[in-house]
């Protein structure tokens, strides 16, 4: 079936890279490991979704991924509960906001080197790491960082248009549309949450929090009191 042949392309790509690079026996058990690990977590999502998914209202959905998903999305400074201490005049996101997130949110798999984003594409979304490691490449960058699990990216697409000047062509960003910077692949099997643009606006508008949350955010950034986080140390 679909999830054997996928474990065994996996396993057989593996083995090609392990016999090219000569590596130790030891590394090889690791990664056939991680290999099975991953693939069993895609089995368990997949059968959900097939077998438990439709039998379930959306809003017990809405709870069910908003709860698996909960300790990801809070790490993020913007979505923390104490974003008053980060951001003064920000109201915290509900935790109905962040289920109705996390239920519409898309859950990607990518293949060890494969491309996650490129530089110049369009930016709409905005990757949670689920499971996995990625290494971001960018002129922009101090230099490549590495994000692991519960790290971020994509993360100005939450405030891009809620910027004055953005929508009228004078931006405060780089580009006048929100483009990525920076390159991203996945050093080993990875998972990504990625929440698009018009899901994330729609949850703004749903739970009234464009001028409790959004718009003094964005004015934080724009005066350049705060960033958005980083997702490798955490600063804001």
């Amino acid at each position: 079936n679909e999830t054997k042949s996928g474990l065994f392309q996996s396993m057989q790509a593996a083995s090609r890279f392990a016999d090219l690079h000569g590596l130790p026996k030891e590394l090889r058990d690791e990664m056939r490991d991680a290999i099975h690990q991953s693939q069993h977590q895609k089995q368990i999502h997949r059968d959900f979704e097939e077998l438990v998914g439709a039998s379930l209202s959306e809003s017990l959905r809405m709870r069910v991924y908003g709860n698996v998903y909960d300790d990801l999305f809070r790490r993020f400074p913007a979505f923390s509960k104490d974003i008053s201490a980060l951001y003064p005049g920000c109201t915290p996101v509900s935790q109905q906001f962040l289920w109705q997130l996390a239920y519409k949110a898309k859950l990607t798999t990518f293949q060890a080197e494969e491309r996650v984003v490129a530089v110049g594409d369009p930016a709409r979304t905005m990757g949670f790491v689920v499971d996995g490691c990625l290494l971001m490449l960018g002129q922009m960058l101090p230099r490549p960082q590495i994000l692991r699990k519960h790290t971020w990216f994509g993360e100005k697409i939450i405030i891009f248009d809620a910027l004055r000047r953005n929508r009228g062509g004078n931006t405060f960003f780089v580009n006048a549309t929100p483009t990525r910077t920076a390159n991203i692949f996945a050093v080993r099997f990875s998972t990504v949450l990625e929440i698009d643009k018009d899901v994330l606006m729609e949850g703004v508008h749903d739970h009234g929090l464009r001028a409790r949350w959004l718009e003094p955010l964005a004015e934080h950034l724009k005066m350049k009191r705060r960033t958005l986080g980083c997702s490798c140390c955490g600063d804001v």
